[in-house]
Formats: structure tokens, sequence, C-alpha cells
């Protein structure tokens, strides 16, 4: 978003307070030792930014926050700023903070969510939350869905242990299939973790109750769990097929192919068979 400044000063450190606005608000201090050897060395090479409070005689700072823990920790009593020319609503301080965060270093997926949620909320569309933040729609999309994930659920998410699109995907998958009681929604999305993404979309597009209840039920070892990238090289007319047998499937290439490499060390009996709730079902070619 285009933004204007009334001016670009050094400001005393006590002249400041953190908005409550910020997109930030855990892990605030990640790697801030990092940071503060940054400074230390290179100085400070963008001012923060800053709106006058509308309650108090401080500047809040809308972006920047780590910099300014930062330049606290290093004792120094200045740092550079630039001035809004008026004060932000903490919405729209929210979206300066994301933009900011999303480019600078990751956040916290919950910190994300509620941001995404928040804004979504204010402008009534993903299309215009994305364009806000330039985010992807799709991830907007994903995110602001976050308020219907059962519990058990939002609490994988919000620990950072699995994404928010699987966490649907499962959600989705077990309201869809009867019945669903007695399995553990949990375990089942822990061990989809394990898997692959095309892994996962081809298990949950044909999961019956049975595999649901097997997966959550799962005691692969560890080695069987891992998934390992393998790079080879086609012939044009055999990669063509590769795509159209992807494509009539349902699959990504990456997809169709695994499971066709898993299915032949089956067929020639090479190794120990493929995992369960891999994935790795016949391909209708």
């Amino acid at each position: 978003m285009p933004l204007r400044f009334e001016a670009i000063t050094e400001l005393p450190l006590h002249a400041l307070e953190i908005s409550k606005g910020q997109a930030r608000i855990r892990d605030v201090e990640k790697d801030l030792d990092e940071l503060v050897e940054n400074l230390r060395t290179h100085g400070q090479l963008e001012p923060i930014v800053v709106a006058r409070s509308p309650s108090t005689d401080k500047f809040e700072i809308i972006t920047g926050q780590r910099r300014f823990l930062a330049h606290k920790r290093l004792g120094w009593e200045t740092i550079l700023a630039a001035i809004l020319p008026e004060a932000v609503d903490l919405t729209t301080a929210r979206a300066l903070s994301i933009s900011e965060n999303v480019v600078r270093t990751e956040l916290n997926p919950k910190d994300l969510i509620d941001a995404c949620t928040a804004l979504y909320k204010k402008y009534g569309s993903v299309k215009a939350v994305a364009e806000e933040l330039g985010l992807p729609a799709h991830k907007v999309g994903s995110y602001v869905k976050y308020e219907r994930l059962r519990p058990e659920l939002r609490g994988l998410v919000d620990t950072g242990e699995v994404e928010i699109n699987l966490a649907l995907r499962v959600q989705d998958t077990l309201e869809h299939v009867e019945p669903s009681d007695g399995i553990d929604t949990v375990l089942v999305t822990r061990n989809l973790t394990r898997m692959s993404r095309a892994q996962q979309s081809a298990f949950l597009r044909n999961a019956s109750v049975d595999d649901l209840r097997n997966i959550a039920t799962s005691e692969q070892t560890e080695e069987s769990r891992r998934v390992t990238q393998v790079i080879v090289t086609l012939p044009v007319a055999v990669h063509r097929q590769l795509q159209e047998c992807a494509r009539r499937n349902g699959l990504t290439q990456d997809g169709a192919a695994a499971q066709m490499i898993m299915n032949g060390l089956q067929d020639c009996d090479c190794g120990s068979p493929a995992p369960s709730g891999s994935g790795a079902g016949a391909l209708m070619g």
C-alpha cells in the first residue's frame, strides 16, 4: 500500500510505544540476537514506521518493533523513524505490520491467521485482503477458514505442527464419511503430515472409514515415514504419458510418478512394501 510520510527523523526510544495492531505477537524475540548483531555491525539500514498515538503523547510503532527492541538491547537512545501524517486504526496498523513481516521474516502461523481474519471481517472479501497484504488469494482463503476448524485441529495449527490446508482437508473428509465417530482426528492428521502432499491428497480423496481408522492407529517406523525427493530424466514422449496419467487420475506429476514407482517395486518384489496409507494404490491408466 502506498504511504506518505510527514518526516523521516531520529526519535528517542522513550517517545515510542508498540502499537496494539502489530501482526507479530508471538515469537517476537525469536532470533533477536542475530538482528542485534546485524545492527551492531551495519547500523540501521531503513527506518521503522510510526504514527502519533490517539490516546498518549507518544508515537506508536506500526512496523519495526523488532528493530526497536534490538535498539533497546544495544542501549541506543534513538532510532530512525518515518512518521505517518496521522494516527491509524488497529486494522490498518495490522495490515501494514503484516505486509512488512511477510517480507522480512516468517510469521508465526497463528499471527498470520489472526491478521487475515481481522482484515477479512473489515473488507468482507478474500480478494481485498490478498491485494492489501500482497498474499496469494488461495492462502488468504485458507487462513480465514481457521475459525471453522474443530478445537483439536486448531491446536495443531496454532503450534505450527500442521498446515491449515491439511487440517481443513482432514475435517472436510471426516464430515463426509459416515460413520466417523471414534476416529482420532489428531492422530489421523499427525500421521498424514509424514506423507508428501500428493500422497495426502490421494489418500483423503478416496479414504474410507477403515482407511481413516487404520492411519490413526498406524505404527510405521520413522524410516518408513520419511519422504525423499528423486530427480529423474524422461524422454519427451514418456513425460507426456506421465502428464496425461496424472491428469486422468487427478494427481500432480510427482504424485503419479511416486505411485507408479511404489507399485512397480511391489510388483517386482524389490524390497519392503510401500507403507500403509501412502496412497500407493493402482493407477488406472
